[in-house]
């Protein structure tokens, strides 16, 4: 089993994935899978500031839209995550 992400306490994104189940696949893809990849956790660790709308995958998140931009990427996460 992999470990978690070390940043998950300290991400601002984390707890929107928590509240929306069709996020869930964001959280198993990067935060409890391949974190490295995400683009979130590259800029934390080199100490560069985490944009809040940073997607993992590196696209930005519009806050007013939230829900529906996350729920509209799950699919393509979920298919990469398969590979």
């Amino acid at each position: 089993m992999r470990m978690p992400c070390t940043h998950l306490e300290s991400c601002e994104l984390f707890p929107t994935f928590t509240l929306h189940a069709t996020a869930r696949i964001w959280q198993i893809r990067f935060c409890e899978g391949d974190f490295a990849r995400c683009e979130r956790y590259k800029l934390a660790v080199i100490g560069k500031p985490v944009p809040r709308t940073l997607l993992p995958n590196g696209k930005s998140l519009d806050l007013a839209g939230a829900a529906p931009a996350i729920a509209a990427a799950a699919p393509a996460v979920a298919a990469a995550a398969k590979k």
